[in-house]
């Protein structure tokens, strides 16, 4: 699902892999990051928070500081 074109697909794979809160998937929430999609971006998010791992709250601050979306800035805070 990390190439599918279709993100409805990607989202809810981003879901699920969140559910599992293994550490080493937080790079590919990360990657989800960089999506030009915001429906991508925002399940990233959620994901991070789903998650709940401390190595979450860096990404989760910046992205609150500095993306280019209102809501992703207001989600991540």
């Amino acid at each position: 699902a990390r190439w599918d074109s279709s993100p409805n697909v990607r989202t809810i794979a981003l879901l699920a892999l969140a559910s599992l809160k293994d550490k080493n998937d937080i790079i590919y929430f990360r990657e989800a990051l960089q999506s030009r999609n915001i429906g991508i971006r925002y399940a990233a998010v959620e994901a991070l928070l789903k998650s709940a791992f401390p190595e979450s709250l860096p990404t989760l601050k910046s992205l609150a500081e500095r993306d280019e979306s209102f809501l992703i800035r207001q989600f991540a805070a």
